[in-house]
């Protein structure tokens, strides 16, 4: 044996230990680039899905374009059904109201008309000269009737031809002198015995009115059986008086009518 003492075997524990590469304590070269790889088809998917999300969103817009241009058309088609259905009414109103009036297109009718009526023509002007301006407005109505129906065309104008020829009649234009003619013992005769059968019917007529204006009142009354007598009395006498004092000023012009009729009807009770 040998007497050589063994020295120590120092350790420096200052001094980190190596790590394996082939350990799990730490990452390799090939790891590394095994991530890099990854990280870079990460953003290329990336780049990929943002490019076709906004493609995608371009044909959403192009869709939803078609879709409102189609809805434009079907509101367009419908608007036009709607003002064709409302040109068909307005045409089938007119005929309905005319066609069966041809004497709308007499002249002789319209003249005889306008003399007859010159004085109530002449106040409506101003309302014939609108209702004709009106239709005249509604061009598609007047295409439609020149078209399908000139004869209700010409019988729907017949008041503003009725206005103009008495507008001719009012200044003495187209009016032909009427010669004078005197009037006979008999025909005087007849004239004033329909005017007295006309008073006596206006008469019976009057007194009439005032029997019923009173039986009705009295039934009225009649509702309210609370009345005492004295009250029941005090209301039928008003109620009368205030009908006579009506028909009293009524009296005053006793042809609420148009003027060219009141005309007429006066000259014929005289």
């Amino acid at each position: 044996m040998s007497n050589r003492v063994l020295e120590p075997e120092i350790v420096d524990d200052d001094v980190p230990a190596v790590a394996d590469e082939s350990s799990g304590n730490g990452l390799s070269t090939g790891a590394k680039v095994a991530i890099g790889i990854g990280v870079g088809v990460v953003g290329l998917l990336l780049l990929f899905g943002a490019a076709f999300g906004s493609h995608e969103c371009s044909e959403c817009r192009r869709g939803t374009e078609l879709e409102d241009l189609r809805g434009e058309e079907e509101e367009c088609k419908r608007k036009a059904q709607e003002e064709a259905a409302q040109l068909r009414y307005r045409f089938e109103k007119l005929r309905h109201k005319y066609e069966r009036r041809p004497h709308l297109e007499n002249q002789g009718f319209i003249e005889r008309f306008a003399r007859v009526n010159r004085r109530e023509l002449l106040q409506q002007k101003s309302r014939i000269i609108e209702a004709y301006s009106r239709l005249q407005r509604d061009q598609p109505l007047v295409e439609l009737l020149k078209r399908d129906a000139p004869e209700i065309y010409r019988r729907a104008a017949w008041r503003m031809e009725a206005l103009a020829l008495a507008e001719q009649f009012d200044v003495g234009f187209g009016v032909a002198p009427r010669p004078e003619k005197r009037e006979s013992t008999k025909e005087y005769r007849e004239r004033m015995t329909r005017r007295e059968v006309m008073a006596a019917d206006d008469t019976i007529a009057r007194a009439r009115a005032k029997i019923e204006a009173s039986l009705k009142v009295r039934a009225m009354l009649d509702e309210y059986p609370d009345l005492d007598p004295d009250e029941r009395q005090r209301f039928e006498t008003e109620v009368l008086a205030e009908i006579s004092a009506g028909n009293k000023d009524r009296q005053s012009d006793p042809y609420p009518i148009a003027p060219a009729t009141k005309d007429f009807l006066i000259a014929n009770r005289n």
